[in-house]
Formats: C-alpha cells, structure tokens, sequence
C-alpha cells in the first residue's frame, strides 16, 4: 500500500482507567489559496485512508470511521467557501454528501485562535502567513 500523507490526524484517546471514554480523531488540512473544490478529494482520501487502516470487523461487516475533518485556509478571498462538499454516488444506493467545515484562518485574530471557544481550531499549530493584494 502507497503511504499517504496527511497535513495533521490526532487521536485523542479517553485516560487511562476512564468509563465509557470514547476516542476522537480530528483531521485538520491547510490550503494557502483555494482551488476550488479540490480540496475536498484531498481530505476524503486522507480520512478514508486512515479509517481503512483502523477498520472494524464486526460479524459479517467491515466499519470505517473517519476522523472529524476541517479544512483550514491560510490565504483569504471572498470565494473561499465556509465548507467543502463532495457528492457521493452509489447508484440504486442513493447518495451521500460529504461535507467539511472550512476555516478562514485570517478573520480569526490570535486571541480567538487561541481560546477555548474556538474547540477544534485550538489545535492550530501558529503559521506565518502574508495577506496577498
């Protein structure tokens, strides 16, 4: 198998000892411009690789469960979307869509980035960016 590369998957595991803890895994993408919907090919692949990884296999069926994914904007236009689809078509199955929060990450000042409110932004590791003309 191909190794696939990821901006950033955690897995955030219950302590040790804890009742009825449950494991949470965030998927977090950055993209400096945006290129449409690109993207969010780039975050189902990486989320379905690491669930394939760590399937389940339950009597006579196999579970993939993807982390929690956002997608982070480091540039800013007024195009860039606030979340990202994909459509998912499984014929006489119906259909799924797959959508993804996207962040701007330069309408968020450092204080917002850095306070709890913000949940799973948090978790941004501080990036450099230059606001483009």
């Amino acid at each position: 198998m191909e190794k696939t590369l990821s901006d950033t998957i955690i897995t955030v595991h219950p302590p040790t000892g804890s009742i009825g803890g449950a494991t949470n895994k965030f998927h977090i993408e950055m993209e400096i411009e945006s290129g449409g919907n690109i993207i969010v090919l780039r975050v189902f692949d990486y989320a379905y690789q690491d669930a394939l990884k760590y399937k389940i296999t339950e009597h006579d069926r196999i579970i993939l469960e993807f982390p929690k994914s956002k997608v982070i904007f480091l540039d800013h236009t007024k195009n860039m979307p606030n979340e990202v689809t994909l459509e998912l078509r499984f014929g006489q199955h119906g259909s799924y869509e797959y959508k993804v929060p996207a962040m701007k990450f330069l309408e968020h000042s450092i204080e917002d980035l850095d306070s709890k409110k913000n949940g799973d932004t948090a978790a941004v590791v501080p990036v450099e960016t230059a606001k483009r003309d």
